[in-house]
């Protein structure tokens, strides 16, 4: 597929992996499960962060093919759900690349 015919509402649905990733590792961590070994939160994080990062270069790239062309009322409402919708995916993957550096820290730990 390619990120730049997508519509926003496909990339809705890119990010709900990344959601559902987030969720997740915070059940886990405020759960009695917080005993599983690092590894799986490692890929948790990292199975939710691809899809997450490929919404937040959609957004750029789709702002930015609109930003130097004359624009109509759709293209400005297609912009604003760009970057709304780059927002959410770009908290997504901050959360999720900090937890993957976190386990990643203490897989390094263990041994």
């Amino acid at each position: 597929m390619k990120v730049m015919a997508m519509t926003p509402v496909q990339a809705l649905l890119w990010l709900i992996p990344g959601g559902l990733a987030g969720l997740a590792l915070l059940g886990i961590s405020v759960s009695t499960f917080s005993t599983l070994h690092p590894a799986m939160n490692l890929a948790i994080a990292a199975l939710g962060l691809l899809p997450s990062a490929v919404v937040v270069g959609w957004g750029t790239m789709k702002f930015r093919s609109y930003y130097e062309v004359k624009r109509t009322r759709t293209n400005y409402l297609t912009m604003a759900y760009a970057t709304l919708i780059q927002f959410v995916a770009l908290a997504f993957s901050a959360f999720l690349f900090i937890q993957l550096l976190v386990a990643v820290d203490l897989i390094g730990v263990q041994k």
